[in-house]
């Protein structure tokens, strides 16, 4: 028997199969994600183009903001350190109620290194100013490095957490779910003005990368083969119909504000659709992969 997999008979799934299925799938995953991660990294950020449409961004969310500022700031007050503390009880208690406490411990402790590592790039990474136009307040803290956003991978890890810790039949489902937190707050540091669309695009990507890591470790320690759910395709459509909404309701918005758009307004539409699609994919592809296997501990089942 492979290390940690078990395997129902009756099941009529290929145990090795679905092993070597659902590990191929996340290892791509983790790969893509740290491609998307160094990319954003090093073309919104370290290049004169990439650094302008980042910024126009930016200062374009100005017209929009202000019709979603209460909505943007009571998600994001939401979030303190007493937050975190109740997320990482409840993975933990979630993990000993459906006896899977090692699993648990793995994903709070990748959840906890996705927000310290978060840090760890913000405290690292160097943000040169490559746009004349912010040199008008070169003491301003738009110059100052925050990439990733700490909100956007303190929820979107969770959200990530709590797919991978979900039983095998709501899994597609509660990756919906994950989705819809992960754009409410990736969005709403944009909107409030807090972070510039790279920082929510990279937190996304670094959730991605170290949330598959864990579901990695998982399946070889505890992977349990099940029969795949029958429904994940609607949940994907679900996925995809909420991310298209989204970005319509952007739209839309901003089209009502302003009847000619200036170009900084349609750079942070544009980006506002690319931080609700890295979303919605990014939980949308984790519960996907994680859609036939299922987690026991053997010492907390018997």
């Amino acid at each position: 028997m492979t290390a940690g997999i078990a395997y129902s008979e009756d099941s009529g799934t290929d145990e090795r199969g679905i092993r070597d299925g659902t590990a191929a799938g996340l290892l791509i995953g983790i790969l893509v994600c740290l491609v998307v991660l160094v990319t954003t990294y090093g073309v919104l950020i370290r290049t004169g183009w990439g650094q302008r449409l980042d910024v126009q961004a930016y200062f374009g969310r100005v017209a929009v903001a202000r019709h979603y500022q209460p909505f943007n700031q009571t998600i994001l007050d939401a979030v303190s350190k007493g937050t975190v503390l109740l997320m990482a009880v409840v993975i933990i208690g979630i993990g000993y109620l459906r006896r899977s406490l090692l699993v648990a411990v793995v994903t709070v402790l990748a959840w906890g290194g996705a927000v310290v590592g978060a840090e760890v790039f913000k405290a690292t990474l160097s943000r040169p100013n490559l746009v004349p136009e912010i040199l008008i307040d070169p003491t301003s803290k738009f110059l100052d490095n925050t990439y990733p956003s700490g909100h956007t991978t303190i929820t979107t890890a969770f959200g990530l957490a709590l797919v991978l810790l979900a039983p095998v039949r709501w899994r597609p489902w509660v990756g919906v779910g994950a989705g819809v937190l992960s754009a409410a707050y990736a969005g709403a540091v944009l909107f409030a003005g807090w972070h510039r669309p790279s920082d929510a695009i990279g937190a996304i990507a670094w959730c991605g990368f170290t949330m598959s890591i864990a579901a990695v470790l998982a399946l070889w320690w505890r992977g349990k083969a099940q029969p795949a759910v029958p429904y994940p395709r609607r949940a994907v459509a679900a996925s995809a119909f909420l991310a298209v909404a989204l970005a319509a309701i952007s739209w839309l918005v901003a089209l009502n504000t302003s009847d000619e758009l200036p170009d900084a307004d349609i750079a942070f539409l544009w980006m506002t659709v690319a931080i609700v699609t890295c979303s919605f994919s990014v939980t949308a592809w984790f519960s996907w992969q994680l859609r036939s296997v299922d987690w026991v501990d053997p010492e907390l089942s018997a």
